[in-house]
């Protein structure tokens, strides 16, 4: 089950930085399909938006012509994210999900999305300047691995008793997406 949502077009941010829809958490079930654009009249919207659509873990439905309703940037940012969510829609989609989880920066929010043995955290940077350095702590695990699927890299990890601390950057309204995944023998 799903269903569409207008919910990024139509939240403030004085409602919470990352325009939270907690039926996604509280109904991990039903799934969200976020539309971009209302009505039937070409609307721009915000790469913004989007950001928070893949940060939630939302499917997006782009309305109209992509070419002209779409800036080139955030069809670029769509194309990315919906790569990402593909490959890694079990974790997405399991209901498994929690929002909000504990960050190690300021103005930063992270979402953990799991489905056993892989975990995903998304993180989005609600401040107006690029933090860098420990982003989030994630409980060690046994031949754990970890990799930033946004930039296809893998992250400097430093170990903090039983937490491992993951340290990157995010630009101002930036997010970021790391895949925890621990493989016993």
């Amino acid at each position: 089950d799903a269903a569409f949502c207008y919910g990024m077009h139509y939240s403030g941010e004085n409602t919470h930085p990352t325009k939270i829809n907690l039926a996604r958490y509280a109904f991990p079930e039903l799934k969200i399909i976020e539309l971009f654009v209302p009505g039937i009249h070409p609307r721009a919207s915000s790469e913004e938006d989007a950001k928070l659509a893949f940060f939630h873990g939302h499917a997006v439905w782009l309305k109209g012509r992509a070419a002209s309703w779409y800036s080139a940037t955030f069809r670029e940012f769509v194309q990315r994210s919906h790569n990402v969510r593909k490959k890694y829609s079990g974790i997405f989609a399991s209901d498994d999900c929690i929002p909000l989880v504990p960050t190690r920066a300021d103005n930063v929010y992270s979402n953990r999305f799991c489905d056993g043995s892989r975990i995903i955290y998304t993180l989005y940077n609600a401040g107006y300047s690029s933090v860098s350095g420990p982003l989030i702590a994630v409980p060690v695990g046994e031949n754990q691995e970890i990799v930033d699927l946004w930039n296809a890299t893998r992250p400097r990890v430093t170990v903090d008793g039983e937490m491992a601390v993951i340290h990157g950057s995010l630009e101002p309204h930036g997010i970021g997406c790391f895949l925890v995944t621990s493989n016993t023998p």
